[in-house]
């Protein structure tokens, strides 16, 4: 029997892949379509990979593992025995005590704070935890394994992949915690066991899925409801989930964290999130604040990647939403009242840029300069989106992707880059007295530090 998982690239997934390896399975085949950052990262931990499709045949006593986006690939396809990623994780977390971190925004920052605390302070009780980024206070990596609860987590998996319950320790079911982002697309975080959770904001996102808000809220609704025990909100959610008072704990005023390396007030409300988590789980009044101002940062949020010959601070962010920019704009601004702002966007989906356009523009006017980068259009159709610019009478005129990108750049004051050389050039030419955002959640971020060194200082990757 072989295990194969299927577009390690797809963040989440390289977890299970890494959890995997380090509980001593062998067996393993990793599938995906192209290099990245993180194939890079799994080959190094001499994990082999393979490029592309149709080089393996799948025999029927062999377990695929894969991303959703993947299900249409021959391994997939031709695989009798397979688990989608949320359905293993789903199967993982109905044998561990569950934190699920949810919302709109800043998930993957609320769950890598709460590892990085319960891994402080609660290593005994912690066994596992997933989040879509990368955190050096995690040695560099998107998840937890508790090495000192290796033999138990891999009962656990082996019963999961094996469906065998021999010499199985019950007693382990729910002893231990496993901390997880849950991604509201497309209901994903309904296919968890939660026993807790955060909820850090709910901002209508995923418009593909959601036609409205209010649909998007009633997934949240539905998630709150699975949750046995209780949720962790910001005040200004309460309304939104009324119906579900009794089960909410909310933050109503906030404790100054004053971090060491990160910055933002939306990461200050992602702390006391964690705090009042934390508190009412374990029943005391530890000293989380401490703690959690020595968090470090954690991949692709606002993180430090280094300067350029002419000192200009460059930072990149996984942001892809109007929110997010925002929040970005507020942060660097508090941070350094003095710098001009260059944010170069690179929007992740043409959908995301139809429906919040305004937004967008509104934003991204606000930077002191500001760069349209080619969209990265994800899981999307031109042909279907055509009907959405016919819809938008402002877009009646837009035909394809470009175009659409040359729009908001224009109405944005901004300009359109067509290149990555354009790019390059961009942070070659910033000044000390700037700083350049990298605003990505596609592929410009991999580009940008695998080019890092044609631009940047001796020693001042961060």
């Amino acid at each position: 029997m072989k295990i194969y998982l299927i577009w390690v690239w797809w963040i989440w997934l390289s977890a299970i892949a890494q959890i995997l390896h380090n509980l001593w399975y062998s067996n393993i085949v990793w599938i995906d379509q192209s290099e990245s950052e993180i194939t890079e990262k799994l080959k190094k931990q001499w994990i082999k990979i393979i490029i592309w499709h149709w080089k393996v045949e799948i025999l029927p006593e062999d377990i695929v593992i894969y991303s959703d986006a993947a299900a249409s690939t021959p391994e997939v396809q031709n695989a009798k025995r397979k688990l989608s990623y949320f359905d293993f994780i789903h199967r993982v977390s109905t044998y561990f005590k569950t934190i699920a971190i949810a919302g709109t925004h800043w998930k993957s920052t609320t769950t890598a704070l709460t590892l990085y605390t319960m891994k402080n302070l609660y290593s005994q009780h912690l066994a596992l935890g997933i989040v879509w980024a990368l955190v050096p206070d995690l040695n560099n990596k998107n998840y937890f394994l508790n090495q000192n609860l290796k033999k138990e987590i891999k009962q656990i998996f082996d019963h999961i992949l094996t469906g065998k319950w021999k010499n199985f320790d019950y007693d382990i079911i729910k002893k231990y915690f496993f901390v997880i982002e849950a991604d509201e697309f497309n209901h994903h975080f309904l296919s968890l066991d939660p026993d807790w959770a955060i909820i850090t904001n709910i901002d209508w996102d995923h418009t593909d899925i959601y036609k409205t808000f209010d649909q998007y809220l009633e997934n949240f609704h539905q998630f709150v409801n699975l949750v046995k025990n209780f949720v962790v909100i910001p005040s200004n959610l309460k309304n939104l989930l009324k119906p579900f008072k009794n089960k909410l704990k909310t933050v109503e005023k906030l404790q100054d964290i004053h971090f060491k390396y990160i910055f933002g007030q939306h990461n200050i409300l992602n702390a006391n999130l964690v705090i009042k988590l934390l508190s009412e789980i374990f029943w005391e009044n530890n000293n989380y604040q401490k703690i959690l101002e020595n968090f470090r940062w954690l991949w692709r949020r606002l993180e430090f990647l280094g300067s350029n010959k002419n000192w200009t601070l460059i930072f990149t962010d996984y942001a892809h939403h109007p929110t997010e920019l925002k929040a970005i704009l507020q942060s660097l601004k508090e941070k350094y009242p003095n710098k001009k702002l260059i944010v170069i966007f690179q929007p992740h989906q043409a959908r995301r840029v139809i429906q919040f356009f305004n937004d967008f523009v509104e934003i991204l006017k606000k930077f002191n300069k500001n760069f349209i980068y080619k969209i990265y259009a994800a899981r999307e159709n031109l042909d279907e989106l055509k009907k959405l610019f016919k819809e938008k009478d402002f877009l009646k005129n837009i035909n394809d992707f470009d175009q659409l990108a040359w729009f908001l750049a224009n109405k944005s004051w901004g300009l359109y880059l067509t290149n990555f050389e354009q790019v390059k050039n961009i942070i070659k030419k910033a000044t000390s007295n700037d700083i350049v955002i990298i605003a990505t959640a596609g592929d410009l971020d991999y580009l940008v530090r695998k080019n890092l060194w044609t631009f940047s200082n001796l020693n001042s990757v961060g």
